[in-house]
């Protein structure tokens, strides 16, 4: 969608930007959904009273994003003005493993549940931590919610 965004506003002299959102999360997402993220699965599992699975050694890291910066972020580009096509990257701006959010999330909710750990999935990325320089200057985003923060919101709001 990127090239077709850049292609546009070359063509036709349009001011396009794209958001690249990675690992957004808050409440009312669905937890049970089979395309879930790590969060909203291993809430699922905490919640249900079963093992959550973490694939490979947990170690493996994201940039978890809060919904609030995300629709912040999307307000800011909807009012800005950019020169032809640009992207930028909307994230929380800070590596964390899946064992962090995990155990966050353990100690928040007191299950007293233990991860099982399965062989890792081929096609996982190991470490996703997004530039957000782009997004900063463009649109003058920065995250306002750290991750644990955004657990313990959702974590309330989905009772």
């Amino acid at each position: 969608m990127e090239v077709l965004g850049y292609v546009w506003a070359r063509t036709w002299n349009m001011s396009i930007i794209a958001l690249r959102y990675f690992n957004v999360f808050g409440p009312r997402q669905e937890l049970a959904d089979i395309y879930a993220a790590v969060i909203q699965k291993f809430m699922c599992a905490l919640r249900g009273g079963y093992s959550p699975v973490v694939h490979g050694n947990g170690k493996q890291t994201r940039d978890f994003c809060y919904v609030d910066d995300a629709v912040a972020a999307t307000l800011r580009a909807l009012a800005g003005k950019v020169a032809g096509f640009r992207a930028s990257n909307i994230a929380g701006g800070q590596p964390v493993s899946v064992l962090e959010v995990l155990f966050e999330l353990e100690s928040i909710l007191r299950t007293g549940l233990t991860p099982e750990y399965v062989q890792a999935n081929a096609w996982d990325v190991q470490h996703s931590w997004a530039d957000l320089s782009m997004a900063e200057l463009e649109l003058g985003y920065v995250p306002r919610v750290p991750w644990r923060e955004g657990l313990r919101r959702t974590v309330k709001a989905t009772g």
